[in-house]
């Protein structure tokens, strides 16, 4: 592979992972690890990665209205559960100091009135034009990576015997909560572009898409396997008041600690414009169709230079979705909108080619029988 070769490979891979692995690596999968365990999530990520990219390989063609209403309430399901996942770890950073005085102002609680801030926050950056760079995307994918090896790391250094004999248990008692989360890792990721988008030729495409397979592969086993022998070391508490991001929480090591959750911030912080912009583009792609949305919300502000109304309507539907539904519903919610968008693509794919076909076959029974 050429020096240019891949340094294009590069730049696709960074594009892809700088939005799945924050997400993945700390929204979804802690999520779903709080929920089912550390064993089960080990075990569906492989399948998961590589059900991901099938389905990518061999995407259908879809209504390109169907797909947009789809992917537009997916993003916006998943951008306000990373705003959530970014309240949570800011609350635990501060250990509760200085925030608390937010919850006697707003007579709310501090992880609601962080979340609406930040959504205030993006919103405000967005409209005076916050622009999409390499840069960005590069920040992303390093903070989330050194999250990752950071976790990895401390858990080479625990040893416990007991690992083998949980994952044989979980493989013996546990398949349809695997085949659940592979479920959902595989609706969250796909629907946020995990291995979309092709390049020019078939070789270029082909070593793109092997490098991304096998990033994707170990970061998430690399994920997987450090909440695995954390949780059978007992390293963190499961009575922790944080649920979504107790899971990061190395009590013996607080240096690791403050870290760590440093780098989340970083990194979901950074995922936040990727997201908003996905939604933005959806928003309006259908506004210029005029499917329901005005057109009104395809054209820039006058004043900005940028599409003012599509993103004061993401962010009201992210602010309305913050205050009446927690993280874990909303990544269900997300992988949900995904899986339905493949059934009602499918759907109108069929009836749209018998249709035809059956509208062709009743024109020459009626030519045939004058």
């Amino acid at each position: 592979m050429s020096c240019m070769s891949w340094l294009e490979v590069r730049k696709k891979v960074l594009t892809r992972l700088s939005t799945c692995l924050p997400l993945g690596a700390l929204v979804v999968i802690p999520v779903l690890t709080e929920s089912y365990g550390c064993i089960y999530v080990l075990i569906g990520l492989p399948v998961t990665t590589l059900a991901a990219y099938l389905i990518d390989v061999c995407d259908v063609r879809k209504s390109k209205i169907i797909n947009d209403w789809f992917s537009l309430l997916g993003r916006i399901c998943l951008y306000t559960a990373s705003v959530q996942a970014l309240s949570h770890a800011v609350k635990v950073m501060s250990h509760g100091t200085g925030l608390d005085i937010l919850e006697h102002i707003f007579h709310q609680s501090t992880n609601l009135v962080i979340s609406s801030a930040v959504i205030v926050l993006v919103t405000i950056l967005f409209i005076f034009g916050l622009e999409r760079s390499s840069l960005l995307r590069q920040l992303i994918t390093l903070s989330t990576l050194s999250v990752i090896f950071l976790l990895l790391y401390f858990s080479i250094n625990l040893n416990d015997s007991s690992f083998v004999d949980k994952k044989k248990q979980a493989l013996q008692d546990g398949w349809s909560q695997i085949i659940f989360i592979c479920g959902v890792l595989v609706s969250s990721f796909t629907g946020i572009g995990l291995v979309k988008g092709q390049v020019d030729s078939v070789r270029k495409y082909s070593e793109t898409t092997v490098t991304v397979i096998l990033l994707c592969l170990i970061m998430y086993c690399a994920v997987a396997t450090s909440l695995c022998m954390l949780d059978t070391n007992s390293v963190y508490s499961l009575n922790d008041n944080v649920p979504l991001l107790k899971l990061f929480n190395l009590r013996e090591m607080w240096r690791t600690e403050v870290l760590i959750y440093c780098l989340m911030v970083s990194g979901l912080s950074l995922s936040l414009p990727e997201i908003m912009s996905s939604a933005v583009a959806s928003v309006v792609g259908l506004a210029s169709h005029a499917c329901v949305i005005p057109v009104l919300f395809a054209r820039e502000s006058i004043f900005t230079n940028t599409h003012f109304h599509a993103i004061l309507l993401i962010s009201c539907a992210s602010l309305v979705l913050n205050i009446f539904c927690a993280c874990d519903q909303l990544v269900y919610l997300a992988s949900s909108i995904v899986l339905l968008n493949a059934l009602v693509s499918c759907t109108y794919l069929i009836f749209g080619k018998y249709l035809s076909l059956y509208r062709s076959t009743s024109k020459l029974v009626l030519f045939s029988n004058p």
